[in-house]
């Protein structure tokens, strides 16, 4: 027996951010993170609406990470093709041993992410199902040992 899966649309990037700022926005009962957002208007992604779950969960998760009061969130578009869009989501401090940075959904990765609970795994799987991933990248700068996520799309044609 085979589980249907439900057709994926079209879903503005942009939009899927604005929304996962505001519910983050909602739910937080401390201060919320400043989150600075420049995602273009006019780029459009194949997913559903859990996209915004997805993407709220990576931003609660980076300002978890963060040991200052008030944190700090950049969300814009590392690349995109014809092809994929890439959104980076960071930054946060954490030591991720490179084998872990690809493969998220791993029971391991709670040992660095003790507070991500069963959200990051969800929210990998979920962006599997939209036929895209999550992976965890540095800023390639030797004096900056911040991280970030990386999440790939399939672009909306």
């Amino acid at each position: 027996m085979t589980k249907d899966r439900r057709p994926l649309g079209r879903v503005n990037l942009k939009t899927a951010v604005e929304r996962a700022v505001l519910a983050l926005n909602r739910r937080l009962h401390r201060v919320a993170p400043e989150i600075f957002a420049d995602i273009p208007a006019d780029i459009e992604v194949r997913a559903d609406a859990m996209l915004n779950v997805c993407i709220e969960t990576l931003v609660r998760i980076c300002a978890s990470m963060q040991e200052c009061e008030s944190p700090e969130i950049r969300i814009l578009l590392a690349a995109h093709n014809d092809q994929v869009v890439e959104l980076a989501i960071g930054y946060f401090v954490a030591h991720v041993p490179l084998d872990m940075r690809e493969d998220l959904a791993s029971g391991r990765i709670k040992l660095v992410f003790p507070q991500a609970e069963a959200g990051l795994a969800l929210a990998t799987e979920i962006i599997r199902y939209y036929g895209g991933s999550i992976r965890i990248e540095d800023t390639n700068d030797k004096d900056d040992e911040r991280l970030r996520f990386v999440v790939t799309l399939q672009k909306y044609n």
